[in-house]
């Protein structure tokens, strides 16, 4: 008497094939690491000559720059980070005065994501005020601009949704 070998049913290859289909695509929409950009500068109360360290905190790991001598009011520093998007709520900048040992209290924050080889506009995140925990989920002004220069950037009030972005 021959014994038939059980068949797959065809719907549990085509279950097997999506499902893997499935897993790359799943793998493909996991967010990626994205570069961003910090500028940091028009503090106010910098006092010159002094050392000054900015510190950036994205998802409770520190990261910080090295001291940086500030010869006038106008301190400028760029720090650049990977991180998720949906990370972005977790950043963190403080400007640090080393002499004084303290943070600076006020100034204004860029956050900007890199569009590497990108004919597309840098989104500027511009925080007023004191460089401190950066929620997107607060009213910020958004510039827009076609390069990393801001000589005539469109300036606009926004509340940043963090789904949109």
């Amino acid at each position: 008497e021959m014994q038939w070998l059980p068949l797959l049913p065809f719907s549990s290859i085509l279950y097997e094939e999506v499902k893997k289909n499935n897993s790359s695509i799943r793998k493909e929409e996991q967010p990626k690491e994205v570069a961003f950009l910090i500028e940091i500068e028009q503090c106010q109360n910098l006092a010159s000559q002094h050392h000054y360290i900015v510190e950036v905190t994205v998802e409770g790991k520190k990261q910080r720059t090295q001291s940086k001598k500030s010869r006038n009011p106008i301190f400028k520093e760029n720090f650049f980070f990977l991180c998720q998007k949906t990370a972005l709520e977790r950043v963190k900048v403080a400007l640090f005065d080393v002499e004084k040992g303290e943070d600076v209290q006020r100034g204004r924050v860029y956050l900007t994501e890199q569009q590497i080889l990108s004919s597309e506009s840098l989104y500027s995140y511009v925080f007023e005020g004191c460089p401190g925990t950066i929620s997107l989920s607060t009213s910020v002004q958004i510039v827009y601009s076609q390069s990393q220069d801001r000589t005539t950037p469109l300036r606009k009030s926004i509340m940043l949704d963090l789904q949109n972005l």
